[in-house]
């Protein structure tokens, strides 16, 4: 899976995604991410979004108007990699760590 960088347009356009997402309206206009990607290819960076990056973002385009308006969304971002795995290995979150009975003699060498 490839990284997103904090400038890249990727990760600009989930920003936003993102922060819409957490507000009562999380539909994002195209013209919107255009002006923070600095990109015109707005559909190609989101399906570099949901491919490589795992997020799932529906896309809604209101044809009754003139030019088309396309809007986008984020329903969900990817799972954590041990949950895609189907191995939890003890993680309960990103700050909380527990070892399992596996990861205790390779923690313990290392001591």
């Amino acid at each position: 899976m490839k990284r997103l960088t904090e400038t890249s347009q990727c990760a600009k356009i989930l920003r936003v995604l993102q922060d819409a997402a957490a507000t009562g309206d999380p539909w994002v206009a195209m013209p919107a991410l255009v002006l923070v990607s600095g990109s015109y290819n707005i559909h190609s960076r989101i399906d570099e979004l949901r491919q490589c990056h795992g997020y799932d973002i529906e896309n809604r385009t209101d044809v009754s108007v003139r030019p088309h308006r396309s809007e986008y969304r984020l329903i969900s971002a990817p799972p954590l990699l041990g949950e895609r795995a189907g191995v939890r290995a003890g993680v309960t979150s990103p700050d909380t760590f527990e070892p399992t009975q596996a990861l205790i003699p390779l923690i313990a060498n290392d001591e």
